[in-house]
């Protein structure tokens, strides 16, 4: 026997006899168990129907019974044989851009008790930033990233959350109609070294997207340290010179501090500081003590939070008006070249 409609599989009871040209009614008991199949999804999202097969039994027994799902539309009720031998297993086909997932995913074992199958549709989301993926160092980062999915989703509102790996600076954004969600990353987080930006989407609790991206950060040729060219010293009287800094937009050369250094052979013979003014110079002046009545050779050197090694320059001094004077020095070449190794962007965040 088999059927009615929502009742699939055979069953086989015992036999009847029947008298040639005779009737006779046979009743017969079945044992079914009730199998109930739904699909759901994530809020606000409404996925096309989606087909599974039920397959009840297994080996040559088996049969599969093919259902179509659809959001919102209840369960799907099916009888099917019940017995130790009468396994059951769901299996979906996803809806093109969506994944589907099953639970219970594995063959649930033969028996009388009802059983819900559900399955969970989750959008394939994809995300992609702005290019190009540059920023100049300390400098506020503008940029945005764009959620597309299948056709005939709604991208607008979704919540994007962005992070600077490895610093405490995050952003949670909306997208608007297109599936664009626009940020910026503050100066302060964008330090000398390159960094990454994380961003996700999480809908109902579960993250259905991520991606990543390393930003490049420019600026870094832009600095230089530079000495007064030309001028001698004279024995008795103290020396000056101008020392000159440049660097890039987001890191000025106002307000920052200079060492400096005076040099008679390996002998160091006068240290000192000096701060720049806003337009990045400043005046050195060498002490008479360390001037001395000989030639000398001037150091100085600039240290960059975040860059490994100082940019520097250095010029010989001459002294007239005494032992050893002679003709004036040049001026020597800046090591504008330095490579940048660490990312200060956590630790420098205020130096400004």
């Amino acid at each position: 026997m088999s059927g009615p409609a929502g009742h699939f599989g055979v069953h086989v009871g015992t036999a009847h006899d029947i008298e040639p040209g005779g009737s006779g009614t046979i009743t017969m008991n079945v044992a079914e168990r009730v199998v109930r199949m739904r699909a759901v999804t994530l809020p606000g999202f409404s996925p096309p129907s989606t087909p599974v097969t039920l397959t009840v039994g297994s080996g040559g027994d088996a049969f599969d019974v093919s259902r179509s799902l659809q959001v919102g539309s209840g369960d799907d009720i099916v009888y099917v044989p019940a017995g130790t031998a009468s396994s059951v297993a769901l299996a979906a086909t996803a809806p093109s851009g969506w994944t589907a997932a099953v639970t219970p995913s594995a063959a649930q074992p033969g028996g009388g008790s009802g059983i819900t199958f559900e399955v969970r549709l989750v959008p394939n989301l994809t995300i992609t930033f702005c290019t190009p993926a540059s920023a100049p160092l300390r400098t506020d980062y503008d940029c945005h990233v764009d959620v597309s999915g299948p056709s005939g989703l709604n991208l607008a509102g979704l919540s994007v959350e962005v992070s600077v790996r490895g610093t405490p600076w995050s952003d949670d954004r909306l997208t608007n109609g297109s599936g664009r969600a626009s940020f910026t990353v503050p100066a302060a987080r964008v330090g000398m070294a390159d960094f990454i930006i994380d961003a996700s989407v999480t809908l109902a609790g579960v993250e259905v997207a991520s991606a990543s991206q390393t930003v490049t950060v420019t600026g870094h040729d832009e600095f230089d340290i530079s000495l007064c060219s030309s001028g001698n010293a004279t024995s008795g009287s103290t020396f000056s010179c101008l020392v000159t800094l440049e660097g890039p937009s987001g890191y000025g050369p106002g307000g920052r501090e200079v060492s400096v250094e005076v040099t008679r052979g390996s002998t160091s013979v006068w240290t000192g500081t000096v701060t720049t003014a806003a337009n990045g110079t400043q005046t050195i002046t060498v002490p008479v003590t360390a001037v001395g009545s000989s030639g000398f050779t001037l150091r100085v050197a600039w240290t960059v939070p975040g860059i490994s090694t100082p940019f520097t320059d250095s010029r010989t001094v001459a002294v007239t008006g005494g032992p050893g004077g002679g003709g004036g020095g040049g001026g020597g070449g800046g090591t504008g070249d330095s490579t940048d190794s660490t990312d200060d962007s956590a630790t420098t965040a205020n130096d400004d």
